[in-house]
């Protein structure tokens, strides 16, 4: 069982001085979402980072950070030609005007288009760094949804042993009232209408088949989150038919104990993948 919530990081310095750092973060949520905060230069391998979350996960929103420091990574472009153009448009422009100042070349930089960043080139040398990073991030993201996963495996473990033995003194509880509500009861038609508009058996029976599915679910070595959600709603309206049907204090108190626990567990379930 894995948790959707989950973190991982990794980071990766190279003999040129390069500082690569990958961050992946995971969150809750229905389907499988994944989110990029890549460098510019490298949006070419968010496709094959992508199928690599994918191959591992079913749900959940994912977010991974990469950032690269201290690296020549990006190469930068001068276009010489545009602040020629650049140069001699200001030069007449301050004849014209008659300003003395000349023009400097710090201004020229910085006009559009002049000096800009080739995010197109990429060092192929550090592509195959950024992706080790990257999958050690990701194993480390994988392990702590799975330690989370655990703790929540526990939990909901312990919950249903304990509600399986409430069910069962539920069960005592019913028969008994129901035997000494019935018995004085004298009228026949009386007695049978009350029986099967007060018999809970059909509940008890479905509520025991659940948490047996319920437990049998956890022990899937695959994403089951929806498929709990679903046992563990079904659990629910039978606990509210069960619920209506009871006439007993001590019965109600019962039902409301395992709605209470019930709740819990869905809060718990509605975190795993």
């Amino acid at each position: 069982m894995r948790c959707m919530s989950g973190f991982g990081k990794a980071e990766l310095k190279d003999d040129k001085g390069s500082l690569i750092y990958c961050e992946i973060k995971g969150f809750n949520h229905k389907f499988l979402e994944v989110s990029f905060d890549l460098p510019d230069g490298c949006a070419h391998l968010e496709s094959s980072l992508k199928k690599e979350i994918e191959k591992n996960m079913k749900r959940g929103k994912v977010m991974v950070h990469l950032q690269i420091m201290g690296s020549p990574f990006y190469k930068f472009l001068l276009n010489k030609e545009l602040a020629r153009s650049y140069f001699f448009l200001l030069q007449n422009l301050r004849e014209e005007l008659s300003i003395k100042e000349n023009v400097k070349l710090e201004t020229l930089i910085n006009l559009p288009g002049v000096l800009r960043i080739n995010t197109d080139t990429v060092d192929k040398n550090l592509e195959p760094k950024i992706k080790k990073t990257f999958r050690v991030a990701l194993e480390k993201f994988l392990k702590n949804k799975e330690a989370l996963g655990q703790l929540i495996y526990q939990e909901v473990k312990e919950r249903c042993r304990c509600l399986q033995e409430v069910i069962v003194d539920l069960q005592k509880r019913s028969d008994e009232v129901i035997k000494q509500r019935a018995n004085k009861i004298e009228n026949p038609d009386e007695k049978v209408n009350f029986l099967n508009s007060r018999d809970i058996t059909e509940e008890l029976n479905l509520l025991k088949f659940l948490f047996a599915k319920l437990d049998k679910g956890l022990q899937k070595d695959s994403p089951i989150g929806k498929e709990l959600d679903f046992i563990v709603q079904e659990i629910q309206r039978e606990i509210n038919t069960l619920s209506a049907k009871s006439f007993d204090p001590k019965i109600i108190s019962y039902c409301i104990t395992i709605k209470t626990q019930v709740e819990r567990i869905r809060e718990q379930i509605q975190n795993v993948e």
